[in-house]
């Protein structure tokens, strides 16, 4: 399996949706089919079916020098506590992966001064 090409740190606050977006693009010349998905052993705040967690999840990547698929992630942590997953997107021709670090949001309120 190769090793991972990026990393992409979300974060978001306790029960909320944050996602991020970016851009990938075909290494072929012509047009290939790709499948997008979390591996088996990412955690749940990723791999859950209550909402989208990567879009899109199949389609058609155009052909190298053309535009590239945009694609998007959405995180929803539940708990307090750094989790990370594995995205795979694959063609026939080409395999990319990413390790996803997702987190609370650390907000802290801050007082008036009088």
């Amino acid at each position: 399996e190769p090793e991972e090409h990026d990393t992409i740190h979300i974060e978001s606050l306790l029960n909320k949706t944050t996602s991020v977006s970016f851009k990938l693009t075909n290494r072929l010349n012509k047009k290939s089919n790709f499948k997008a998905h979390f591996s088996k052993d990412s955690d749940h705040d990723f791999s859950g079916t209550l909402f989208n967690l990567v879009s899109p999840k199949e389609g058609e990547m155009l052909g190298f020098g053309a535009e590239p698929t945009t694609f998007i992630l959405s995180f929803t942590p539940l708990e307090y506590k750094m989790k990370f997953a594995k995205l795979i997107i694959e063609t026939d021709e080409y395999y990319w992966s990413f390790i996803v670090k997702g987190e609370y949001h650390n907000f802290k309120a801050t007082s008036k001064k009088k």
